[in-house]
């Protein structure tokens, strides 16, 4: 008896705790990543990739959709859309070319073919297309008069961009898989065959692309994705072959030894390369297969496309509030705890189960729960926010500044935060003396990825795609720009860290 007793005063404190919205720490244990997965796919699928839906996983998805069970992910990544405000029509356009492909029936498909198709440059065109290709419908566009669009955003030189007026490999790559569905056309076969010709044109001398500067593993992946598309083997293909090297012969260049694949040659393990590499070798697979594009969805039930779930039809589209806090949360918490022991004890009372042991039990309960409360500290925002972030053993300090001179005009102010003396402490990096820097001056920090792989998506209501395709924000620590994640660059003394705002990430000026 004593045992299911124990049992039931248990289950109602924890249903008690679990009913109330209060502010903890959003500190969370780094994640685990396991960047090859060839070994367990149907593992990875259901253990990594929720972890980092809207982050790194929708090119994974797209990759294994059909062959593993991706419900998990489906449902990670609705939860991600439902919580964070996704400002760019392309990327809620490739959130939902990802849920397409997935199997997915919910109407964030629908909002994005009606509202986002065209409406942000050439990649809001570029997704909405392989939706329209695989059977969906939009109110703003066919398919035929969308293809005409982009084909009217082609460069005289051949190639596509997102913004300037020079080729980007990555853009170009990404159009031309769009269009390779339609290549029997006449006109789109003609603008395929000059982009083709204006990628060769400047793939590197040992078969790679730049892009935004740099020799990539990313811009590889997407001209090897975009030629399969088009049926043609990247293993072999002469106009993607230089110096007796092939686009896929770069590519695997930057494979490291567990599997993944860097972002710059001879770097480190790069999350985002990684997944696009993947997407790649899936897309040869497919073509070895003669099995088409990776886009071409293979819809089961091309009937029910562009519906969605009754149960969907009361999502709200809001964002929970997370700030929700009981500023005086100890007294009224124990109170109640008292209040749930003074219950339980009149009902053992009623039920005339009056063994002193029963009462006893319950006491403990209560008294260790109590403890509990009393010495454990939860975080409200007032709490975290608006303080200064104690170093035990400073190692020196840095200058550090998070500023937006690119958009002076609209945003008001050239800087957030002026130029500021921060102490650090060993195995500081560039990300935790932002978040530092938050703290201390009550900035709001947008972090879409996770502590060891953090994306910085928005300082202070300042986020990517305000101002552009190609905005967000970059980093740079003695005028410099890493070549590394921020959480991974690692701070001395007298460093100079700033937080920079940009028109087109690669540019800094």
């Amino acid at each position: 008896m004593a045992k299911k007793l124990l049992s039931l005063i248990i289950a109602a404190l924890i249903l008690f705790g679990s009913g109330h919205d209060i502010y903890a720490s959003d500190e969370k244990e780094s994640d685990s990543v396991i960047l090859s997965i060839s070994e367990n796919e149907e593992k990875f699928a259901s253990d990594y990739l929720p972890s980092v839906a809207g982050v790194n996983a929708e090119w994974y998805a797209i990759g294994l959709a059909g062959e593993v069970d991706l419900t998990l992910y489906e449902e990670a990544l609705l939860n991600y859309i439902d919580n964070h405000d996704t400002s760019s029509a392309a990327t809620r356009l490739k959130y939902a070319l990802c849920l397409a492909a997935i199997g997915s029936t919910d109407k964030y498909i629908d909002k994005a073919l009606d509202n986002d198709i065209g409406a942000l440059g050439i990649m809001s065109c570029v997704f909405g297309l392989h939706l329209l290709n695989n059977g969906y419908e939009s109110e703003l566009y066919t398919k035929e008069a969308l293809a005409e669009k982009i084909c009217e955003m082609q460069l005289s030189s051949g190639g596509f961009r997102v913004t300037g007026d020079k080729i980007d490999p990555d853009t170009t790559a990404m159009t031309l898989a769009a269009l390779a569905p339609m290549k029997n056309d006449l006109h789109i076969a003609e603008v395929i065959d000059k982009a083709l010709s204006a990628l060769s044109q400047v793939q590197t001398d040992n078969g790679g692309f730049i892009s935004y500067g740099v020799e990539n593993a990313e811009s590889s992946a997407q001209v090897i994705i975009a030629l399969c598309a088009l049926g043609i083997d990247p293993k072999s293909e002469e106009l993607f072959t230089k110096n007796g090297t092939t686009v896929y012969g770069a590519l695997k260049s930057f494979k490291k030894e567990d599997g993944s694949y860097s972002h710059l040659p001879a770097g480190d393990s790069d999350p985002g390369a990684t997944a696009q590499c993947f997407l790649a070798l899936k897309a040869i697979e497919k073509l070895e297969a003669n099995d088409g594009s990776i886009y071409d969805l293979k819809l089961a039930d091309p009937d029910g496309l562009c519906q969605y779930s009754s149960e969907n039809d009361g999502k709200s589209d809001e964002v929970s509030p997370r700030n929700t806090f009981w500023t005086s949360y100890k007294p009224i918490a124990i109170a109640i705890t008292l209040g749930v022991l003074c219950a339980l004890s009149v009902v053992l009372f009623l039920l005339k189960m009056r063994n002193k042991k029963n009462y006893a039990l319950i006491l403990a309960v209560a008294l260790a729960a109590i403890l509990f409360i009393a010495l454990t500290d939860l975080s409200s925002p007032d709490d975290y926010y608006g303080n200064e972030v104690t170093k035990d053993d400073p190692i020196g300090a840095v200058t550090f500044s998070i500023t937006c001179e690119a958009i002076r005009d609209e945003y008001g102010t050239g800087a957030i935060l002026e130029p500021e003396m921060l102490l650090i402490e060993e195995g500081d990096t560039a990300y935790s003396v932002l978040i530092d820097a938050a703290r201390k001056y009550s900035l709001l920090i947008n972090n879409t990825g996770t502590e060891a792989m953090p994306y910085v998506a928005g300082i202070d209501n300042l986020s990517e795609f305000d101002y552009g395709d190609l905005s967000g924000w970059t980093y740079l620590v003695n005028g410099e720009s890493p070549s590394v994640s921020a959480a991974q660059y690692k701070l001395k003394d007298t460093d100079t860290v700033e937080w920079r705002y940009v028109l087109e990430v690669g540019k800094f000026d």
